[in-house]
């Protein structure tokens, strides 16, 4: 069985070569100078460099052990604005860690609040959550 130990929302992340460690810069809050947007425009996509980083782990005699994650991003009014594939790969080790890299933040115009961050795992034909975090998201408008 795959099981899931956290993940985290940071600006970056950097793996330690020598002890395979990672050290995190870790994301929670966002303000954003938001400019006035015309009326047909429904969101603007924020430049903002995002890890999504996770840590999964098995049992020992498991270890070759595959499955599929995914990533969901939900607006406070639970809109989904991604939807990002992950591979967990248990073949060399029965620990492994995903990072997910986005380049910008898809928000809907005047939208602020907590943008959750939902990780999922694959368990036959459905999915099952195995964590939700949250991302402040504040907009000032000009």
């Amino acid at each position: 069985m795959i099981n899931h130990a956290w993940t985290v929302i940071c600006e970056k992340s950097i793996i330690d070569r020598d002890t395979n460690n990672v050290s995190l810069d870790v994301l929670e809050q966002v303000n954003f100078k938001m400019p006035l947007l015309p009326k047909e425009i429904e969101g603007i996509i924020i430049p903002l460099r995002v890890e999504i980083v996770s840590l999964w782990y098995c049992e020992r005699e498991e270890k070759g052990t595959k499955g599929t994650g995914r990533l969901r991003i939900e607006t406070p009014n639970k809109k989904e604005v991604a939807n990002v594939k992950i591979d967990i790969d248990f073949t060399s080790s029965c620990r492994h860690r995903t990072r997910n890299r986005l380049d910008g933040l898809p928000v809907p115009k005047e939208t602020s609040g907590y943008f959750n961050f939902i990780i999922e795992i694959k368990s036959g034909d459905h999915w099952r959550e195995v964590s939700r975090v949250p991302l402040e998201v504040t907009l000032d408008t000009d």
